[in-house]
């Protein structure tokens, strides 16, 4: 058996939800949080997607969130590292545990959404999604130690390499997206909405310039990928894709100051590796 030891970082923001299963009404199962951020949000909107969590918070009068356990379950951080194997022997050689996360760490939100990126003739929007509802995320810029047991040898850092190139295959996609949508609003001046859409091109223009930031700043030794939801269809999508057949909005998050990156990236460093 090996233990190897693991940093996760958030590079920005994570929603890992039961989603409608596990949603939170309002005057139901809370009244208001105590967030760090999104303690106002939580008395305006009607229904809350949080994040997984021990705590049944079903018909909870319980205000304080830093008793409610919050955790990155297991399975879906194994979905996330293991997101190209396709030999079910080689999954099972892996064994994940949950992450306990700090609730300080977790905030409310809106969703913002731009839609319309693909029309002609519409103006394009950034804009609340599912205004009235309001989503547990965890922030950027949060690090947490965890560890994986390997029952059999197994080349664990190749794994790790190819997700790295799949996840910067896939913002390369994103990438090309953007640029498209770029470059039809530059060139769609008979647009009744051209001026208005020149100006949100210059924030798609930005949005490219902060994934591309970000992409320099991951080391030789930390593994880029993606975790949870609202990444985004085309982050979904592994291998060549035609971006044409790509028509979804996309789901951006502000990791401060207004700079903006798709959801659910994080990056992982191999701390230590030890032989049980």
């Amino acid at each position: 058996m090996e233990k190897i030891n693991l940093k996760l970082t958030t590079i920005s923001k994570v929603i890992l939800s039961p989603r409608d299963s596990g949603a939170l009404y309002k005057d139901i199962d809370y009244s208001f949080l105590n967030y760090n951020q999104g303690q106002e949000l939580s008395k305006e909107v009607n229904m809350i997607y949080p994040f997984y969590s021990y705590t049944n918070r079903a018909l909870s009068t319980e205000n304080n969130i830093e008793n409610i356990k919050y955790y990155i379950p297991a399975s879906s951080l194994k979905g996330a590292i293991l997101t190209n194997l396709k030999e079910d022997d080689r999954k099972r050689i892996l064994l994940f545990n949950d992450i306990n996360i700090n609730p300080t760490d977790i905030s409310l939100e809106n969703l913002f959404k731009y839609q319309y990126l693909d029309s002609d003739t519409a103006k394009i929007k950034f804009e609340k999604f599912f205004e009235n509802v309001g989503i547990e995320t965890l922030q950027n810029g949060t690090s947490y130690d965890f560890y994986i047991n390997l029952k059999e040898n197994i080349d664990f850092e190749s794994i790790l390499t190819d997700l790295k190139s799949k996840t910067i295959e896939k913002l390369n996609n994103y990438m090309r997206k953007l640029n498209k949508v770029i470059k039809n609003i530059t060139d769609n001046k008979t647009n009744v909405n051209y001026e208005f859409n020149l100006e949100i091109s210059k924030e798609l223009k930005q949005v490219i310039d902060n994934i591309n930031s970000e992409l320099n700043n991951i080391n030789d030794d930390e593994y880029i990928l993606f975790l949870g939801g609202f990444k985004g269809k085309i982050n979904s999508l592994n291998g060549e894709i035609n971006i044409d057949d790509i028509k979804s909005g996309f789901y951006l998050c502000d990791i401060g100051d207004k700079k903006y990156l798709p959801y659910g990236l994080i990056k992982l460093k191999i701390e230590n590796w030890k032989y049980l």
